[in-house]
């Protein structure tokens, strides 16, 4: 009986431990300007793959794009966006070049589409 109650209470308290592993998944924000049509569809098209890999998503508009985000970043703008330009060269980016219209560049840690 002892034993069975010991071999309880070690599987409580593995359990209780692996728990906030699955609940607590990674926090990711998108960061976007929902007045263009094409960029709030884009938006949404991520938020919805990075929910399928089991991040959390935060939908946060562009204007409130600070480099003291805490968690991980997807950007969604223009490269007209000078205040995002900004950002992304203060955290070491660069602008990229030769891109069409309708065309995207994925830059890591932040990532910025563009």
């Amino acid at each position: 009986m002892y034993r069975k109650f010991v071999v309880r209470i070690c599987t409580m308290f593995i359990m209780a431990l692996a728990i906030p592993t699955f609940v607590l998944a990674e926090t990711v924000g998108v960061f976007f300007d929902s007045k263009v049509a094409q960029i709030k569809f884009a938006a949404g098209d991520v938020k919805t793959a990075l929910e399928l890999k089991g991040y959390t998503v935060e939908m946060l508009p562009i204007t409130s794009l600070k480099s003291s985000y805490a968690n991980k970043k997807v950007v969604i703008a223009l490269s007209s966006n000078a205040e995002v330009v900004k950002l992304l060269i203060s955290e070491g980016g660069a602008i990229p070049t030769g891109l069409n219209e309708q065309a995207r560049r994925i830059l890591s840690n932040p990532y910025f589409f563009q």
